[in-house]
């Protein structure tokens, strides 16, 4: 019987502009490509283990306009199945400058507060949850609902709502963001993140796992795991700590080695930021498998 993935929180619709530089304030400038696609944290890791051949469904909150048939279209390309709550408003919407002369994005987020899922929960059973920080008393129900599924967090940011579910997932997995600005540490050496993780996880006493972007990632088990990332040319950043995500839950299911999750979460999410927006950017499993094969 195929396993079977439940991804809960923010699905967004994503507006990215590429640009040659960061404007300058007050001045105009052109963007050289522009792609618009479903996106959000949760909704991206879904979309991949859905185009992996994962059994996904994503659960979360739409608002009542046009942007949500976009949103179930482009599910639909995959198999995602979706539960959207709609809710009265506009759908959250994320306007995304990716700057092509490094490689980075920034992103301004016009999030619509009051999209709250609202509907019954599903009856079906899942092997796994995937949760990010949005829809708290949604996911908190799932959690109780499904206690013998694998829980994991992207844990992107520091705020209320991760510190509140972190406490109740199997794996914690946090952006360098996060363990940074909670611990006061910066992550720039391997004494400094070994440091910053003592101490999310005597917050969390789950199994911690710290992103480091161009780094790779760290955790520990019997001893430390300080898995590199691979050389890549950066395009745009975009959607790469929730491909990251995607990725470690799949390996996650195929029962895998942590240390051999986090090395091919760690090709996925890299591989991702060599392509412009969320979507296209996404990997194919043959790919991340190929790469992983020419390492060894």
């Amino acid at each position: 019987m195929s396993k079977k993935v439940l991804c809960v929180g923010q699905v967004a619709y994503d507006i990215t502009l590429a640009v040659e530089d960061f404007p300058e304030e007050n001045k105009k400038m052109r963007a050289k490509e522009k792609q618009e696609c479903a996106g959000g944290s949760a909704f991206n890791s879904a979309y991949l283990l859905a185009s992996w051949n994962i059994d996904t469904t994503f659960i979360g909150s739409v608002g009542d306009d046009e942007i949500q048939e976009k949103i179930k279209r482009e599910a639909e390309e995959v198999y995602l199945r979706t539960k959207l709550s709609v809710c009265p408003g506009r759908t959250t919407t994320s306007y995304i400058l990716a700057n092509l002369k490094n490689g980075t994005r920034t992103i301004v987020t016009d999030k619509n507060l009051d999209l709250i899922y609202h509907d019954e929960l599903p009856e079906e059973s899942y092997d796994m949850l995937v949760l990010d920080s949005n829809e708290v008393e949604l996911s908190l129900k799932l959690l109780e609902k499904y206690p013998k599924a694998i829980s994991v967090i992207d844990a992107g940011k520091l705020c209320e709502e991760v510190l509140t579910l972190g406490k109740h997932v199997d794996y914690f997995v946090c952006s360098k963001d996060f363990a940074e600005e909670f611990t006061g540490i910066p992550c720039d050496s391997l004494e400094n993140i070994k440091e910053a993780y003592e101490k999310i996880k005597s917050t969390f006493s789950n199994q911690v796992v710290i992103t480091l972007e161009a780094m790779g990632s760290f955790s520990q088990e019997k001893e430390d795991l300080f898995v590199p990332s691979i050389s890549v040319t950066p395009v745009d950043s975009t959607g790469a700590g929730d491909i990251y995500h995607g990725a470690f839950a799949y390996f996650l299911l195929q029962e895998k080695p942590l240390e051999e999750v986090m090395r091919y979460a760690n090709i996925a999410g890299a591989l991702s930021v060599t392509k412009l927006g969320s979507k296209e950017s996404q990997p194919k499993l043959e790919e991340v498998l190929a790469k992983a094969g020419d390492l060894l």
